[in-house]
């Protein structure tokens, strides 16, 4: 099992696309290859055969608004040619969206497009055609920063933020498609609003692993990462727990599950307002969580994924 991580920080400009690899067997980091392009906000998915760079932003390319500006691009780097390849992009622009691999297909899921509207919109990816089509069922309402995984015959989408009126809030609800039905189906809402949550699938459970939340300081509102990790029965009657919190709060990790162990690799922390260095996983057996590695600290952020080579 791999794991591969580029930073999108544009503070370290020689290195801010070299993707890293971790084996999970030696513990040991390497460098893999060299992003054609730095992304931030982008999400990053692997299989196998290829890794996928799929939208995003460009963090040394913004307009005077100083907002960046997302990106319809995708790139894919083939393991065993060693090579990149430009992909048709996506019809949507689109950042802080979700990327999944459901019944063998590449979808990217809502996030925020251009003019900053939240987008409803799934695309898939026809890698015969090297094209993105629309997938035929949308996301109930346009949202993004949400959690999504994919099951063998479901996908979820928990948590995220939506536009009402001129406001963003951050949401508990939770939303399974149903590939049987080929439609959205509403679950039991999350115990708390979350966004920039991570969601897992582990055999007949969904797993809910920090994420931002709105609290107080004071008189104001601010947004904070939480430590929080609850699960749920895969099911209609299934209903949210609260599991053993990880050791610090923080949002918009990657995580893997083997086994029943559950690896949690970069992500943010809000009350230091720095990206997370040291990784954890909590180890099934002894019911804890433990310290795992250090990732390469130009590597320490938001694009990570994982394969299982």
């Amino acid at each position: 099992m791999e794991l591969h991580a580029t930073t999108p920080d544009p503070e370290f400009l020689e290195s801010n696309n070299v993707i890293f690899n971790y084996d999970l067997k030696s513990k040991k980091w390497s460098v893999l290859t060299k992003c054609p392009a730095p992304r931030h906000d982008s999400r990053m998915i692997a299989t196998n055969r290829a890794l996928y760079v799929i939208g995003g932003c460009n963090p040394l390319d913004h307009k005077s608004s100083e907002k960046l500006i997302p990106l319809k691009e995708c790139y894919k780097y083939l393991f065993e040619n060693k090579e990149w390849k430009l992909m048709a992009p996506l019809n949507h622009a689109r950042t802080c969206h979700a990327a999944v691999i459901f019944k063998d297909m590449i979808l990217a899921i809502g996030g925020k497009g251009e003019s900053d509207r939240l987008l409803s919109s799934i695309e898939r990816y026809d890698a015969l055609h090297n094209s993105w089509e629309e997938f035929p069922t949308s996301l109930p309402g346009p949202r993004m920063a949400m959690g999504a995984t994919a099951g063998e015959n479901n996908i979820w989408v928990a948590g995220g933020i939506i536009k009402t009126k001129r406001l963003c809030v951050v949401v508990d609800s939770v939303w399974c498609y149903d590939h049987d039905y080929k439609c959205w189906l509403k679950r039991c809402k999350l115990p708390q609003p979350l966004a920039f949550c991570t969601l897992l699938t582990d055999k007949k459970q969904i797993i809910c692993l920090g994420g931002v939340t709105r609290a107080q300081v004071g008189e104001d509102y601010s947004l904070e990462s939480v430590n929080s990790v609850y699960t749920m029965e895969d099911s209609k009657e299934g209903s949210w727990t609260e599991d053993v919190p990880m050791p610090l709060g923080c949002h918009n990790v990657v995580a893997i599950n083997i086994d029943g162990n559950i690896y949690v690799f970069g992500g943010f922390r809000t009350q230091t307002m720095e990206q997370m260095i040291n990784t954890v996983y909590f180890d099934k057996k002894n019911n804890a969580w433990k310290p795992l590695c250090e990732l390469p600290k130009r590597a320490a952020g938001f694009v990570v994924a994982v394969s299982g080579n």
